[in-house]
């Protein structure tokens, strides 16, 4: 039987409104590791959506040390693989892209608390400062003429709401939902035909909201004890690029990364979370350049080194506590609240 969002959303803060509710969820799936997907970071009341709010992450934090052993993907991976036992109640906190607000904004909340992590910057953006393309995307339309209009590509009409900041975000929303769902060289075409239509001209590198980490930062980061894994040159879409670049955005990308930081990187995350955004020959290119394992979507049902799932913790304190608790509706249904035959 289907559960709307809506009676989920009910039936979780019912159940987690008892004082013994975590507890009991995180007991009965104290096997299961929790692993967490970060992108960017915002100040206290900042109003980015796309951001969290670091009052929120810091709550975030206080309610994950208090319950969990955290690690690095690294470690979870070996006690896998090697088959060794397993400390129970493990989590995996995982910062992807390298974005500047990541050093700035976590890494003394988390060195703070003696919290492990697991960056993961694409190499490229810190290299070159190149940007990552809904960023691209983002400062065409803001700095476009604040004057509606439509656009047309690829044989499809968008509407450009660009007379007010609410438009404007659901418009790159819109456009960001078409760009990703096509190849790659597509979206290159998109945003160049925008930049062109709209006589918007983007600097080469990205401007400092939008600018990555430096390579003495990522070094002071692997010196406070966090992980650094690969996440491509360019963060393509792996399975939309031809076969022969993989080498460059898998294989190099782990190469630059060891020469610049001077140790081993041993684990890598795909783009985007989507199943079709890897297939079998991605994945072989991942084993093949000397992984132990690379973090992918939704959690698979069994452990799989290079389709390791994780979970995206937004600003909403329920929706957090019900993933931090491992919780699934099947289980509390099943072990808790379904009565006994």
């Amino acid at each position: 039987m289907k559960v709307s969002q809506s009676v989920k959303r009910v039936l979780k803060k019912t159940f987690l409104a008892a004082p013994w509710s975590v507890a009991l969820a995180c007991r009965l799936s104290r096997e299961q590791p929790r692993i967490f997907m970060y992108h960017r970071f915002g100040p206290v009341g900042g109003q980015d959506p796309n951001k969290l709010d670091v009052a929120v992450f810091d709550w975030q934090l206080e309610q994950i040390s208090r319950r969990f052993r955290v690690v690095h993907l690294k470690d979870y991976i070996l006690w896998q693989r090697e088959r060794r036992p397993m400390p129970a109640n493990l989590a995996i906190l995982t910062v992807d892209y390298g974005y500047r607000d990541c050093y700035e904004l976590t890494l003394p909340r988390l060195k703070g608390r003696g919290l492990a992590a697991t960056f993961f910057p694409v190499v490229n953006f810190v290299e070159r400062g190149a940007w990552l393309w809904p960023d691209r995307l983002r400062y065409i339309l803001a700095d476009a003429p604040a004057v509606d209009r439509v656009f047309s590509f690829n044989e499809q009409t968008f509407s450009l709401r660009l007379s007010s900041r609410g438009g404007r975000d659901a418009t790159w929303r819109t456009l960001c939902d078409f760009a990703i769902a096509g190849p790659n060289q597509r979206r290159e075409e998109l945003l160049a035909q925008l930049e062109g239509e709209l006589k918007v001209d983007v600097p080469e590198k990205a401007l400092p909201p939008w600018g990555p980490v430096s390579w003495e930062q990522l070094r002071e980061l692997q010196a406070s004890g966090f992980e650094i894994g690969s996440h491509t040159m360019n963060h393509p879409i792996l399975s939309r690029i031809d076969p022969a670049q993989l080498p460059e955005e898998v294989a190099h990308s782990k190469k630059i990364l060891e020469a610049r930081l001077g140790t081993e990187v041993t684990t890598f995350c795909y783009p985007n979370s989507q199943a079709e955004d890897i297939n079998e020959t991605v994945v072989k290119a991942v084993r093949e350049a000397g992984y132990l394992g690379a973090a992918f979507g939704p959690e698979p049902k069994s452990f799989d080194p290079y389709r390791i799932g994780r979970t995206g913790p937004d600003q909403d304190q329920v929706d957090f506590l019900w993933k931090l608790s491992g919780s699934r509706m099947e289980l509390i249904w099943a072990k808790v609240i379904r009565p006994p035959p």
